[in-house]
C-alpha cells in the first residue's frame, strides 16, 4: 500500500514539473526555438528570416554542419564563411603568404585574416610589414602605433 502510494506522489511530481516545463518553454522560448517558429511560418518573408536566423544561429556556435542546412535561397552565406569559417580563414593565410610582391593592403588582410584566428603576434608582424612598405597611409600609422606601445 505504501509502495503504491509513494508511486502515485513521484508520478504526480512528475507530471507538475512536466508541465511546469511547458508553462515556462512556452512563455520564455530560447533563441533556437523563436528562429524555429519563425522559420516554419507560411509567408515567405517570415521564413526566410527564420532560415537565416537559423544558419546564423548554428554559424556563430561553429556549427557548419547544421548551418549548411539552412544555406539554399540565402545570400551572402559564402562572404560570411569566408570572414569566419576557420578552414576559410587558414585558406586565406595560406594564399595571402604564398602571395609574391605583397603590398601594404596584402599584409593589412594578412594581418586582419591572422587577427580572426587568434594568431595576434603574427598579425602584428604583418602589421609592421604592412607599415614598412607604406609608412606614411595614415590608417596604417595609426595601426602600427597603437599595436607597438
Amino acid at each position: 500500500m505504501k509502495a503504491n502510494l509513494l508511486k502515485i506522489i513521484i508520478f504526480l511530481i512528475l507530471i507538475f514539473l512536466i508541465g511546469l516545463n511547458l508553462v515556462y518553454s512556452k512563455n520564455t522560448p530560447d533563441q533556437l526555438t523563436q528562429n524555429k517558429t519563425q522559420f516554419f511560418k507560411l509567408d515567405g518573408s517570415s521564413n526566410f528570416i527564420g532560415r537565416l536566423n537559423l544558419w546564423y544561429f548554428f554559424a556563430s556556435k561553429n556549427d557548419w554542419d547544421n548551418a549548411a542546412k539552412f544555406e539554399s535561397d540565402l545570400n551572402q552565406i559564402e562572404v560570411f564563411k569566408l570572414n569566419n569559417q576557420p578552414a576559410k580563414l587558414n585558406q586565406r593565410v595560406t594564399e595571402l603568404k604564398s602571395k609574391t610582391n605583397k603590398d601594404a593592403q596584402d599584409y593589412l588582410n594578412l594581418a586582419k585574416t591572422q587577427s580572426l584566428l587568434g594568431f595576434n603576434q603574427e598579425a602584428i608582424e604583418s602589421i609592421k610589414q604592412a607599415h614598412q612598405l607604406d609608412p606614411i597611409r595614415p590608417d596604417l600609422d595609426q595601426l602600427f602605433y597603437s599595436v607597438t606601445k
